[in-house]
């Protein structure tokens, strides 16, 4: 998600809702789009109430995944005498793709990268973003949509690539980390993590352990060990 605050003394055009939003970075133009979405909601002050003739306006907007979770219901079969052709996983994502969000669809994006064999695999009016981690559950690979709009889908291990450094800074320049100890958060968009544990050594309410990373580890030793 991205918030945008500016002064606006009448001459600024107005954002449509739903209107594309692209954040660009570097000092010279055109500059390089490191964030893209939609304008979901405006809302701004009295002009003159911050000083000044100029109202200030905020414009709250989503990145382009949402647009994962806003398409038809998908009720698909692959496999199990259903689309017998299209059994791989990337041959699937790119099926999917190209059928319910055409717009953001780029064959050369989808890579083909350790192919997994999906015998058989139903979606029952899901959303793009469930049926596409229902595809992971199996692959172990990761999807995401870029500042350009354009979907991937790609091994597990590339999210640096895609991690945009940006700064509060005047300069614009792109430097990381704005704090001493650089952490971000991400949803299953980029990458997907999902940890199940049945049984443990320790009876007792539910643990809680919290892991900080730098987006390369991917190992953590817990302290409650499980059993099957």
């Amino acid at each position: 998600r991205a918030t945008l605050t500016f002064r606006d003394d009448g001459s600024l055009p107005t954002i449509p809702q739903w209107g594309t939003v692209v954040i660009k970075a570097g000092t010279a133009a055109p500059g390089t789009a490191v964030w893209g979405g939609f304008a979901t909601r405006e809302s701004s002050d009295p002009a003159g109430i911050h000083g000044g003739s100029a109202r200030l306006v905020t414009v709250d907007c989503q990145s382009y995944a949402i647009r994962l979770t806003t398409t038809e219901p998908i009720t698909e079969t692959y496999g199990g005498g259903n689309n017998e052709l299209i059994l791989l996983d990337s041959d699937i994502v790119a099926n999917l793709l190209y059928t319910y969000l055409p717009a953001f669809y780029d064959a050369g994006s989808i890579s083909s990268a350790s192919p997994v064999q999906c015998d058989y695999i139903q979606f029952s009016d899901e959303t793009l973003r469930s049926a596409l981690n229902k595809i992971l559950e199996r692959s172990s690979k990761e999807y995401g949509i870029t500042a350009g709009a354009k979907f991937y889908y790609r091994p597990a291990g590339n999210a640096g690539a895609l991690q945009h450094m940006l700064t509060d800074q005047f300069d614009f320049e792109g430097t990381f980390p704005m704090t001493a100890k650089p952490y971000y958060d991400k949803d299953s968009v980029e990458v997907r993590n999902a940890v199940r544990v049945l049984g443990g050594w320790t009876e007792s309410a539910v643990q809680t352990e919290n892991f900080s990373t730098n987006g390369v580890l991917y190992e953590f030793q817990v302290d409650y060990f499980p059993q099957t």
